[in-house]
């Protein structure tokens, strides 16, 4: 999964209407077919440890859409998309904690209601209770810096995706690792 994000950002850095369409093509398919073996989950944990590995792989997986549809396809509204950030938003309503800031970082990017942003918070607050994980901290910090940046946003498309993600990243002084 980390070397297909790293394709779409190197990518998305680089003008993708000037990118081989195959090899767009071929990213979107490995998204769309990655399967995160889970089975090392159940030698030695409870049922709820290895539904919580399989719920957080598939977070991942949609988080990568998500990141794909927006950066490369420059999608705003498009179907698949809005299934995408329905599902994920479905998984992270069942979801009691959540370690990992990738897939929370950009699906919590998706939250635009207020339901939305207080199910993320209220996610990112029992983590934080159960985890030491400072990066949350500032994962969280970043998140709340992209909904300030999309409410305030004039137009319906408001500023092109890899600006914000850069914009939001580069105002923040530690850079938390997402992976």
């Amino acid at each position: 999964m980390i070397d297909l994000i790293a394709e779409i950002s190197e990518l998305s850095i680089n003008d993708a209407q000037y990118t081989d369409q195959q090899k767009i093509d071929s990213i979107e398919h490995h998204l769309m077919t990655i399967e995160q073996d889970t089975t090392f989950l159940g030698e030695n944990n409870s049922a709820e440890e290895v539904e919580h590995g399989s719920k957080i792989s598939q977070l991942y997986r949609l988080a990568g859409l998500v990141y794909f549809e927006r950066a490369l396809k420059k999608s705003f509204n498009s179907g698949r998309l809005a299934r995408w950030i329905t599902e994920a938003f479905e998984i992270i309503e069942r979801l009691e904690i959540c370690e990992r800031p990738f897939p929370l970082f950009f699906i919590a990017c998706e939250a635009h209601t207020d339901t939305q942003r207080e199910m993320i918070l209220s996610l990112f607050e029992k983590t934080q209770k159960i985890s030491s994980q400072r990066r949350l901290h500032s994962v969280q910090g970043m998140v709340e810096s992209v909904w300030i940046q999309r409410d305030l946003s004039s137009d319906e498309k408001g500023m092109e995706y890899i600006d914000m993600l850069d914009a939001v990243m580069s105002s923040h002084d530690q850079m938390p690792t997402l992976a």
